[in-house]
């Protein structure tokens, strides 16, 4: 290891907090000062960049744009095996490089070389052995402060430099904007290892990878259970505690930027128990402090247009913009904040819309490129930015995929004027997203339909079979039976779903006449209003459906189907099937063949694949549809070759695999099915075409 001279500042008075703080908080904090620590020693093996780490020299880009290649790849692979291991967190080091370890998980993925999860784990234990409640044992140059939030030796990964002086002479120390992102570390090579369970009993260093991921999962807790107890309150945010910085920012929500490691490194772990089918309850713990976060976050974003583009900025923090109402991000700090952008909406999990994406994208377009490399100092297009470093622009990379221009105006330039790239040495974090963007662009699924439903027209591709009402309602498709709102009137004055039956027979009845009634009996019993609204665009044999759904009511049932043609390989809007109107018989016992999965059903709490014209269950999974039932959820059906998977907000609920080669089915025709007196919001309805 590589040390260069210690940090040796004068100890300096930097303010006194008592003149802040009312009369019972001045008698308790009397005295205390922000100093410089003597301690701190800057070390060179964990600077932010790699100009002087010699494992750099392995990292090639071939072009900036095209196929990634093996080079490539090879080149990154090298770079991460043997670059400098991460020990303190001088200048917020764990706040970038945990970079490292997503990297290492992205190669993995293609390769399967367990050198990457050996390294992976390498980098965790050195995570955890720095860790400021371990520090003190491996390093003796450092201390194991207590912390200034609650005066314990915490489980977090402070910078050292800035201690608070207590009236009892103790010391304490001071937060920092990497103080959680050491987490990231240790729980990425615990999702590795979760993903692959062909590996779990191999053995590395004479343990199994199982037992290593569950000790480096029990590690990642340790701080997630202290993040949560100390700065999470009763409305599942996280505030910022009592401590001499920021003092201005109690009782706000914490800034963004630092608070968003912990959210992108719990996802990770949330991801791995989930895959071991252990800890539920820390998975919902880990939700509900994502979800409130994120959806405080989209609460405080403002929209506008720009140049025709819809543009978007947010402020620094909750207090910032009490301070100060047109308050916006700054430049550098909005590409912290969009490293986790990316994770947050990769993961699908809390609903982190493709319109923020498609919104920053905009905005450094429109709003903050002034031409020439030169950038506004904020995402609201005001001040000026000077040249920056890696930091200030790799955040950003990403969004090229959504705006070409992107890489004109910040990734060429940022490449050719020494900012990512000195003396033929590339920055780490910034090759690793132009590589991942390569890599995205070239499987990007091609999007072959889309409708968003902003106007009346968006029914022009929908076909209605039985007594369902559809309309477009503030931008999104209402669906329910023509029967459903007097239905569910009955239902919550305390009627019986068989009473429920008759009342909708006789509502009918009175509605369309005994014709009507009759075309919906079958056997002498009636069937109730249920529908289904087709739409008019097949699907290829292996696509990505999603979706957004929103229920309206605590009422089941809703229904996605899909793949569906008639027995004969027809459309099924083919005049030689039989005729079809809600019956679920016509759809399940007919002449159709297809797909269809349930959903929403609190009582039943299970989503249910079956087959048409079979009626058995094919596989069962969770259903986290009405877990929140007031939320907007994502729905996504990935249908490729034998393979069915559904996932829900980013969570898998099961995958199915057909093994009779004679059973598989390929493209067709998808439907939204609800029962009476389901009601729902529909949006974004998207079909993507796969590579076989």
């Amino acid at each position: 290891m590589i040390y260069s001279k210690p940090f040796l500042s004068a100890i300096t008075l930097l303010f006194i907090l008592t003149a802040f703080l009312p009369d019972e908080a001045s008698a308790r904090t009397k005295g205390r000062e922000l100093i410089r620590n003597m301690d701190y020693i800057e070390a060179t093996a964990v600077n932010k960049y790699n100009w002087e780490d010699p494992a750099a020299k392995h990292m090639v880009l071939d072009s900036v744009q095209g196929e990634l290649t093996a080079r490539e790849l090879e080149g990154l692979k090298q770079y991460l095996l043997n670059a400098w291991e991460p020990t303190h967190n001088a200048v917020n080091y764990y706040f970038r490089k945990r970079s490292n370890s997503y990297a290492l998980e992205w190669i993995y993925e293609k390769d399967q070389d367990l050198a990457l999860v050996n390294r992976a784990i390498e980098l965790a234990q050195k995570s955890i052995d720095y860790r400021n409640d371990n520090i003190g044992n491996v390093d003796p140059r450092y201390t194991s402060y207590k912390i200034s939030y609650d005066r314990s030796v915490a489980p977090v990964w402070p910078n050292y430099k800035e201690l608070e002086v207590y009236e009892d002479g103790s010391l304490g120390l001071a937060p920092g904007a990497g103080g959680f992102a050491g987490l990231d570390v240790i729980s990425v090579p615990v999702r590795m290892i979760a993903s692959d369970p062909s590996i779990w009993e191999k053995q590395y260093n004479g343990n199994t990878y199982l037992d290593i991921a569950l000790r480096l999962a029990g590690e990642a807790q340790k701080t997630l259970d202290y993040t949560y107890r100390v700065f999470v309150g009763v409305d599942e945010l996280i505030r910022y505690p009592d401590t001499m910085q920021r003092e201005e920012w109690h009782g706000g929500v914490y800034i963004y930027n630092r608070v968003f490691p912990i959210m992108s490194g719990a996802i990770a772990l949330a991801e791995a128990y989930e895959a071991f089918g252990i800890h539920p309850e820390y998975v919902a713990k880990i939700d509900r402090v994502n979800q409130a976060m994120i959806d405080f976050l989209l609460g405080q974003m403002v929209y506008f247009e720009a140049n025709g583009k819809e543009c978007v900025f947010y402020p620094y923090s909750d207090y910032s913009r009490k301070k100060n109402p047109d308050q916006s991000e700054d430049f550098t700090h909005g590409s912290f904040d969009s490293r986790d952008f990316q994770l947050f909406y990769r993961s699908g999990r809390y609903g982190f819309p493709e319109r923020v994406v498609h919104a920053m994208a905009n905005t450094l377009v429109e709003v903050a490129d002034k031409g020439n490399g030169k950038f506004a100092e904020r995402l609201n297009g005001k001040g000026a930015v000077k040249k920056g470093t890696p930091i200030s622009y790799d955040g950003y990379i990403w969004y090229a995929a959504y705006r070409p221009e992107i890489y004109d105006i910040l990734i060429d330039y940022t490449l050719t004027n020494g900012i990512t790239r000195k003396e033929g040495i590339y920055d780490s974090y910034c090759l690793f997203e132009i590589l991942k963007l390569k890599d995205t662009i070239a499987k990007k699924p091609k999007l072959i339909y889309s409708n968003s439903f902003d106007d009346a027209t968006a029914l022009e591709d929908w076909i209605m079979e039985g007594p369902g009402h559809a309309s477009v309602q503030d931008g999104k498709l209402l669906l329910h039976s023509r029967y459903a709102k007097q239905t569910q009137k009955f239902r919550d004055e305390g009627g019986s779903e068989t009473a429920a039956r008759d009342f909708v027979e006789e509502l009918m009845r009175n509605d369309v006449g005994e014709e009507g009634v009759k075309a919906l009996t079958v056997d002498g019993k009636f069937q109730n209003a249920h529908f289904v609204l087709w739409n008019k665009n097949p699907a290829p044999e292996n696509y990505i459906f999603e979706c957004d759904f929103q229920s309206l009511n605590t009422y089941p049932l809703h229904m996605i189907m899909f793949s569906h043609l008639g027995l004969g390989g027809e459309s099924v809007f083919d005049p030689g099937l039989k005729p079809r109107n809600g019956i679920a018989g016509r759809y399940t016992k007919g002449d159709l063949v297809g797909y269809r999965i349930s959903y929403f059903h609190p009582q039943r709490e299970t989503s249910n694949l079956r087959k048409s014209p079979e009626k058995k269950i094919l596989i069962t999974g969770g259903d986290g549809t009405d877990e929140n039932p007031d939320r907007v959820h994502k729905l996504r059906i990935t249908k490729i070759g034998n393979k069915v998977e559904w996932t829900i907000n980013g969570k898998k609920s099961f995958t199915y695999i057909e093994e009779n080669p004679e059973k598989v089915l390929g493209g067709g025709y998808f439907a939204i099915r609800l029962m009476n007196p389901a009601m729902g919001l529909y949006d974004n309805v998207k079909i993507y075409a796969l590579d076989g």
